[in-house]
This record gives structure tokens, C-alpha cells and sequence, in this order.
């Protein structure tokens, strides 16, 4: 296997918005005419749209003529303000007269459709929408690609929150005793090191659903076994505890069990709170923490557990 670079990433910052007068994360929405110079392609663009395409171009910087071998997104909801609006005018306009527009932006592809535009890229798109192991799927493709002699993968992760989905998602119980999020981020990732590289993959992989706090440690160890490492070897470990007192139980029972005491604790949703793709914002806060903190060759782990779709780990190295 190919070691697995991320040279650079891409983050923004968080405000505290509410619905109903209930807190949540909101993403503070950049200067989006800064980034997409393109007046008449912004205006076209969802809220959505425009936070990942200018999360892409922020990730690539000053190297947005860099030769991409391939663009990948993951979503667990996709482009929700799209699709709400679609539905709302098949039912005002009786499924008459309806703008394409707003059809052709509520697919999941989307984003990783408007990138290529931009960009002119002609090379490998996909995107995966597998609930809370979409960035998961999204890293492993892409880490195929370049162990295949790809050198170049831009990896995304977005979500958004709307009225609509808070109001849906909160009757349901999902944001019952924990804070409702969003967010996107990408990463720009290669085989070989640059200037600007911060960490490497070591691994990743994903757990089956129903876990509990004896076969999550089990498979931690098992993991780092696979390269060589026991728990005390960690540096960091970022957790995706998020209030809910079942799954935070399972947490603090794993960090008891593994005997975790010199490792630095990371609980990166109570910045950016509760989405699919929360793991993104994790992951780029795990590589931040550790190149900043941490001596060259530390190790971090990322933990997420989602008893009902199944939990993940991803191990990095400085």
C-alpha cells in the first residue's frame, strides 16, 4: 500500500444559529463573491452549493490549476434547501410548470458536478451517500484510486441544516439531547509529500452497527495492531461524543477500558454538532491539533460511533 498524504484541507468557521429558539451550529457563511468570481453561476447556487465549491477552491488554493485524477464527495442528505423547494413547487405549481433548475441541484452529485465545471476537470467523479459512513466511503475510494498510481484526489464533505430537516429530524429523536450541526470540508490528497503536507492516513476502517463498549475497544486494538501500535502509542484520540447518553457512555467506557490517560481528548461535535458527515470537520481538526501540538510521527485516532448505521475509525500520523 502507497502511504497516503493529506497535503492540504479546508474549514469553516462556526456562529450559533437556532431553530424554534433551540441552539445549533451553523457554518459562517464566507465572502462567497471573494471565491467564486463567476456572478452568474453564484447566483444559480443553492446555499449548499456554495459553501462546498468554495470549500473546494479554498482547499486547492493557490494550486487550482493542480491536475486532479479525481473529484469525490460525500453527503449523507445532499443539497436538502434544493430538494425542499422542488417538492414545494410540485405541489403549489400541481406538478405543472416547474423550474429544472432547482431538480437538477437537489441531486447529491451535484457539488462534485459544479467543481468539475469550474475546474475543468474531466477525471474521475463520484459521490457517496452511505448515512454516517459517507466520508468513509469517499476515503477508502479514494485511496484505491491512488494506490492505482493516481496521484491527485480532492475528497469533500458536506451537509447542511434547514428549517425543514431540524424540525423533521428533532420529532424523530435524532436531536433529542444533542446539538443539530452541519458542514463541509475537503481534502486534497496524494501519494507523494509537498510543501504543504500535514498528515498521512494510516488506515481506516468501520465497525459493524449495534456496538457496544467491549467490541469497540476490541476492534481499537485490533486496528492498531495492524500497524504496529497499542493504545498508549496515541497522542490524540477525537471522539464524536454528542450528548446522546447512550452512545457518550459507550465513549467514556472505551477511553476507560483502553487506559487512554496520556492521549489528549478531542470532542469535535460540540463545535460543529450532529450530521452524517460530522467525521470531515473531525478529521480536519485532528490534523490541525496534531501538527500544531504534537512531534512528527505522532499518532491520532478518530472514533465515531452511530449504533444504527455503523461507527468508524481512522488512524493519522504527523
Amino acid at each position: 500500500m502507497k502511504p497516503i498524504y493529506i497535503n492540504k484541507i479546508s474549514s469553516f468557521d462556526y456562529t450559533v444559529g437556532e431553530y424554534t429558539g433551540i441552539p445549533c451550529a451553523k457554518i459562517a457563511d464566507p465572502d462567497y463573491k471573494s471565491i467564486i468570481s463567476n456572478a452568474n453561476m453564484r447566483r444559480r447556487m443553492s446555499r449548499v452549493i456554495k459553501m462546498g465549491v468554495s470549500s473546494a477552491l479554498i482547499c486547492l488554493g493557490n494550486q487550482a490549476d493542480i491536475a486532479l485524477d479525481g473529484i469525490i464527495t460525500a453527503t449523507g442528505w445532499g443539497c436538502l434547501e434544493d430538494t425542499e423547494k422542488f417538492l414545494n413547487d410540485m405541489i403549489k405549481y400541481d406538478e405543472g410548470s416547474l423550474n429544472p433548475t432547482t431538480f437538477i441541484q437537489s441531486t447529491f452529485n451535484t457539488i462534485g458536478a459544479q467543481i468539475a465545471l469550474l475546474l475543468s476537470a474531466k477525471a474521475y467523479n463520484m459521490t457517496y451517500v452511505h448515512r454516517s459512513l459517507s466520508l468513509e466511503s469517499a476515503l477508502t475510494d479514494a485511496m484505491l484510486l491512488l494506490n492505482e498510481g493516481k496521484q491527485n484526489v480532492l475528497v469533500g464533505a458536506f451537509d447542511e441544516l434547514t428549517s425543514s430537516s431540524f424540525t423533521t429530524l428533532r420529532r424523530l429523536g435524532i436531536y433529542r439531547n444533542c446539538l443539530a450541526g452541519e458542514g463541509v470540508n475537503f481534502f486534497l490528497l496524494g501519494t507523494d509529500k509537498t510543501d504543504t503536507t500535514l498528515a498521512q492516513i494510516k488506515g481506516l476502517t468501520t465497525l459493524p452497527t449495534g456496538t457496544n463498549s467491549d467490541s469497540v475497544s476490541e476492534s481499537v486494538i485490533r486496528f492498531l495492531s495492524v500497524y504496529g501500535l497499542h493504545p498508549s502509542d496515541l497522542s490524540l484520540i477525537a471522539l464524536g461524543k454528542n450528548g446522546k447518553l447512550a452512545s457518550d457512555r459507550i465513549y467514556d467506557e472505551v477511553i476507560s477500558i483502553l487506559a487512554l490517560k496520556d492521549a489528549s481528548v478531542l470532542l469535535f461535535k460540540q463545535t460543529c454538532g450532529e450530521y452524517p458527515t460530522a467525521m470531515a470537520f473531525g478529521l480536519v481538526k485532528t490534523v490541525e491539533q496534531l501538527s500544531s501540538n504534537s512531534e512528527v510521527g505522532s499518532y491520532a485516532l478518530l472514533l465515531n460511533i452511530d449504533e444504527a448505521f455503523g461507527s468508524s475509525l481512522i488512524l493519522i500520523q504527523h
